[in-house]
Formats: structure tokens, C-alpha cells, sequence
């Protein structure tokens, strides 16, 4: 293994060890569940022209960030304790955004009256309430980049993973 991908292995660990702990996203945990196939792996050949946002929605809109800050997609995957989610890591840019958005609008006094909406063309493909520990976590800067975004339906999750990662990759 070279010295650049033992790095990078190194900070994605650090990166989700982070977040088994101490983030959670509404109905979601930070852990990746297994799909029917036993497929965990992150894909980082990310579409990044792919129409893709996500939005938090606090009394107004605010991007938190799009597929430009994506620097690792995973597989969709369902289970008890999560429905239907998809992990998703953000770049460093990305990271940032997500924390100075959230504190900017007050989010750690207001996560209650908060959702994230996830748009792609322009249409919200899924939403969701805001666990009180992220919103600390991204208000205080805290947070590291790794989250895990839920969907009604599986269709759905498969949809936004298709067209955030580029065509030819898994």
C-alpha cells in the first residue's frame, strides 16, 4: 500500500470512528450497515456535476452542501435500526460549509424546528428531523464529515447513489 492510500485509509477511519460514537442523524446512526450483498465499501469517484444539495431548513433554506463536497458515497443499504440509509463523507470544503451553516443560522437552539431536505433536479428525494448531538456537534464545529442520510424507499436512495457516483464506478 502506498504511503497516500495508507494515509487516506487512515483519515477515513478516523473519520467514521468519530462518528460511531457521537453522531447521530435523526433515526440514523454513523455505522454503515451491511447490504443483502455484505457490501460496505465507499466509492469516492463522485459525479461532481451531479444536481444533487442538501439543504437545511431553518425558517429558510440554507445549502449545506452539494456534489462538489462529496468525497466518498457507500452503498444503499436497510436495516431495523436505520430503514433505509445511505453514508456519505464529505471533503474537508464540505465539512466546513456543513458547520459554518449551522452555526450561522443557530442550530443547536433551534435542531428542533430544523430538517434536511436532499434535492436532486431540483426535487426533494428525502427529508428528515436533526438529532440533538449533531446539531451540537455542527454548531460547535465539532464534526468530522461522515453522516448517514435515510429514504423512504430504497428506489429513491438507489437513485441519488446512481447519479452521485460516476458512471463506470461501483
Amino acid at each position: 500500500m502506498k504511503e497516500h492510500e495508507r494515509a487516506t485509509t487512515r483519515r477515513r477511519l478516523m473519520r467514521w470512528g468519530g462518528v460511531v460514537g457521537a453522531i447521530c442523524l435523526a433515526g440514523c446512526a454513523g455505522t454503515t450497515d451491511e447490504t443483502e450483498t455484505g457490501d460496505t465499501e465507499m466509492t469516492t469517484e463522485i459525479d461532481t456535476d451531479a444536481p444533487f444539495r442538501a439543504m437545511l431548513v431553518v425558517d429558510d433554506d440554507h445549502v449545506l452542501f452539494t456534489a462538489v463536497e462529496i468525497a466518498a458515497v457507500g452503498p444503499v443499504s436497510e436495516s431495523e435500526r436505520t430503514g433505509i440509509s445511505m453514508p456519505i463523507e464529505l471533503t474537508d470544503a464540505g465539512t466546513q460549509s456543513v458547520t459554518d451553516t449551522a452555526a450561522e443560522v443557530g442550530l443547536r437552539e433551534n435542531y428542533q424546528a430544523a430538517e434536511i431536505s436532499l434535492d436532486l433536479d431540483g426535487e426533494t428525494v428525502s427529508s428528515f428531523g436533526i438529532a440533538e448531538s449533531l446539531a451540537e456537534a455542527w454548531a460547535a464545529g465539532e464534526w468530522n464529515g461522515p453522516l448517514v442520510v435515510t429514504f423512504a424507499d430504497r428506489e429513491g436512495a438507489e437513485t441519488v447513489r446512481d447519479r452521485l457516483v460516476e458512471e463506470g464506478s461501483t
